[in-house]
C-alpha cells in the first residue's frame, strides 16, 4: 500500500519510453532462462537455497519495475508480481513454487494493456488488485494461526506429487530423529514453508514435487520401521528417495536389500567420511586441513591427488614384493652373529677364550633399504591423514586406517627393542619375546590390504562379504555340524586299530574337513570297512552341502 501512496500525480501521467519497455523485456528474458534444476537427490540445503532464490527474484522484479517505470502502471505490475510470488510460496497451486514464480506476469504483458486504459480504469484496476492482495494476506494469516500450534498437531498432511498422505506426528517422532520429517514436524509453519515446494491452502497440506509411488515406502517406514522397495520403482530412484528423506539404508528389509542397495552405492556411503567445509571452520589451520583432506581422501578431486594415489599403490607393491623376494635363498646373504665365548685348551695345556659365531641367512641390504624407504613413506602418509582428519578418533578406528597403522607398527617396535639393547641373541633366550617379534614381522604382509583403499573391486568384494554375514554364518554352522558328526563316527570306528591316526575326536577334524571339502589330502585314511563307509558318506555329504 505504501507503494501506491508514494506515486505522485506527475508520475502517473509520465509516458513510458521505448527504453523502459526494452529493459523490462530483457529482464524478463533473463528471468525465464534462469531455471532451477531439481533432481531426485537434491538435499535440504539446495532446496532451501532455491526457495530463497525464488523470493529474491520476486522482490527483484518489483524493485526493477518501480525504478524503470515511474507510473501507476508500474505500481500495478509491482503488485501483480508480488501477488504471483505470494500465491506460489503459500497458496493453492499444486505446481512447484519456482515454476509459479517464473510464470508471474511480466512487464511486457502488463504495461501495454495498462497504457491503453483511461485514468479512472487504472484507479479501479489498482484498487481491485490491492483488495485482492489484502484478502490473500488475511487468508494466509488465518491459515498460519490455524497451523501455528505445533504442539496440538496430530497428523502431518503432505501432498506428494498430487497424492495426499497423512502421517501420525507421534510415529514420526518415535522413528529415527535424523530423518527429514522428524526435523520437519518440529518446525513452525513459516519455517516449514522454506523447505517445501509449496503449501496447498485448500488442503492445509505441504506440497513436495516428488514421486508419490516412491514415497509409499517412506510412509511404510514410519508405520512399521522397515522399508521395502516397490517393484515399479527402479533401484537408483528409490535410493535417491531414501537419501532425500534422510532414511538410512540400514532400515531396508532383508528381502529387498540386495535388489535395492547396489554394492557400489553402499561402498560410496561407507567408504570415506563425508566432510564439508563447515567441519573445518572452527579447527586450527582449517583451510589447509580441508585441502589436505580432499587431496588425500578423494583421489578423483584432481590430477595431483590421482598421482599421489598411484604412488602410494606403487609403494605398497614394492614393499610386498620386497618382503616376498627377500625370503628367497639366492637373494639372501650370510651374516655371522656372535653366540658367546667358549674356553679352548691348546696343545700346550693353556686355556684361551674364543668368541663363537653363528651363520645366519638374512635379507640382502638392498631389501632392507627398500623396506625402510617404504616405511618412511607410509609413516608420512598416515601422519598427514591423521593431521587433516577433522575427527581423529573416528579416523583412527576405521578398518583401513587400522591396517595402515599395523603396516608400520612392527618396524618401530623392532626398532625400539634394538634401542633398548634387545638383540636377536637375547630374543632367542626369551622365547615369548622372540615369538612376539616373529608375529610382528609376519604382520608386515598386512600391507597388501592397503591396496583395498585404491581398488574399487577389492572394496566391493569386502562389502559383499559384509552383507553376506548371515549366509556365511549359516554355511559355517552347517559345515561344523557335519564335521563334528563324522569326526565322532570315525573316532569310535577307528580308535581300536593299531597305530590309528584317529587318537581323538579333535584329531579327526582335519580328516573330516579335507574330506567334506573334497580335497582329499591323503595323509590320514581310515583302515576298517565301516570307517571307509563313513568316509564315503562324509564325502557325499560335503558335495551336497
Amino acid at each position: 500500500m505504501s507503494c501506491v501512496s508514494g506515486v505522485s500525480a506527475t508520475s502517473m501521467l509520465r509516458p513510458v519510453s521505448g527504453n523502459m519497455i526494452a529493459a523490462a523485456q530483457q529482464q524478463h528474458r533473463k528471468r525465464r532462462q534462469m531455471v532451477i534444476r531439481k533432481t531426485d537427490s537434491m538435499n535440504l540445503a539446495e532446496r532451501h537455497n532455491g526457495r530463497i532464490l525464488d523470493l529474491i527474484w520476486c522482490e527483484g522484479d518489483a524493485q526493477s519495475f518501480n525504478k524503470a517505470i515511474r507510473s501507476k502502471a508500474s505500481v500495478v505490475s509491482c503488485h501483480a508480481t508480488f501477488a504471483s510470488g505470494h500465491r506460489s510460496s503459500c497458496g493453492s497451486s499444486k505446481k512447484d513454487s519456482s515454476e509459479n514464480l517464473l510464470m508471474a506476469p511480466s512487464s511486457t504483458t502488463l504495461i501495454p494493456s495498462l497504457l491503453e486504459q483511461v485514468p479512472e480504469e487504472e484507479d479501479e484496476l489498482l484498487g481491485k488488485m490491492e483488495g485482492d492482495v489484502e484478502e490473500e494476506e488475511e487468508e494466509d494469516e488465518a491459515a498460519e494461526q490455524g497451523d501455528g500450534d505445533d504442539s496440538e498437531e496430530v497428523l502431518l498432511r503432505l501432498n506428494i506429487g498430487g497424492s495426499p498422505f497423512l502421517i501420525l506426528v507421534d510415529a514420526i517422532l518415535r522413528a529415527d530423529p535424523t530423518t527429514f520429517l522428524a526435523k520437519f514436524v518440529q518446525l513452525n509453519h513459516q519455517s516449514r514453508l522454506k523447505v517445501t515446494d509449496s503449501y496447498l491452502q485448500t488442503e492445509c497440506a505441504y506440497y513436495f514435487q516428488r514421486s508419490p509411488l516412491a514415497f509409499e515406502p517412506v510412509l511404510q517406514y514410519y508405520a512399521t520401521g522397515v522399508v521395502h522397495k516397490p517393484p515399479e520403482v527402479c533401484p537408483s530412484a528409490f535410493n535417491a528417495e531414501l537419501e532425500f528423506w534422510r532414511i538410512s539404508t540400514s532400515y531396508i528389509g532383508a528381502c529387498c536389500a540386495e535388489s535395492v542397495s547396489p554394492l557400489e552405492r553402499l561402498l560410496e556411503s561407507s567408504k570415506e567420511e563425508k566432510v564439508d567445509d563447515i567441519s573445518f571452520d572452527k579447527l586450527c589451520c582449517g583451510r589447509l586441513r580441508r585441502r589436505m583432506w580432499t587431496f588425500l581422501e578423494r583421489p578423483g578431486s584432481s590430477l595431483q591427488a590421482k598421482t599421489f594415489e598411484l604412488c602410494s599403490t606403487l609403494f605398497v607393491l614394492i614393499s610386498v614384493l620386497g618382503l616376498s623376494f627377500g625370503t628367497i635363498p639366492d637373494f639372501q646373504v650370510t651374516e655371522y652373529i656372535p653366540t658367546g665365548n667358549r674356553s679352548v685348551i691348546n696343545s700346550n695345556g693353556t686355556s684361551i677364550e674364543r668368541e663363537e659365531f653363528e651363520a645366519v641367512r638374512v635379507e640382502h641390504p638392498a631389501f632392507v633399504f627398500t623396506e625402510r624407504v617404504c616405511i618412511a613413506f607410509f609413516t608420512i602418509e598416515y601422519s598427514l591423514r591423521l593431521f587433516a582428519a577433522p575427527r581423529k578418533l573416528r579416523f583412527a578406528l576405521k578398518p583401513l586406517n587400522l591396517v595402515d597403522l599395523l603396516a608400520i607398527l612392527p618396524f618401530y617396535l623392532e626398532l625400539m627393542l634394538t634401542m633398548f639393547g634387545v638383540d636377536d641373541k637375547k630374543l632367542r633366550d626369551l622365547r615369548w619375546a622372540f615369538l612376539v617379534v616373529r608375529i610382528l614381522r609376519v604382520l608386515r604382509v598386512i600391507r597388501i590390504i592397503k591396496l583395498g583403499r585404491f581398488s574399487s573391486g577389492l572394496q566391493t568384494f569386502g562389502m559383499t562379504l559384509q552383507r553376506s554375514q548371515k549366509q556365511l554364518q549359516m554355511m559355517a554352522i552347517v559345515l561344523l555340524t557335519g564335521v563334528v558328526f563324522f569326526s565322532t563316527m570315525i573316532y569310535f570306528l577307528e580308535k581300536d586299530e593299531i597305530s590309528t591316526p584317529f587318537v581323538s575326536i579333535p584329531a579327526a577334524y582335519w580328516w573330516c574337513i579335507v574330506t567334506m571339502t573334497t580335497v582329499g589330502y591323503g595323509d590320514v585314511v581310515p583302515a576298517t570297512t565301516m570307517g571307509k563307509e563313513n568316509g564315503t558318506n562324509c564325502c557325499k555329504d560335503g558335495a551336497v552341502r
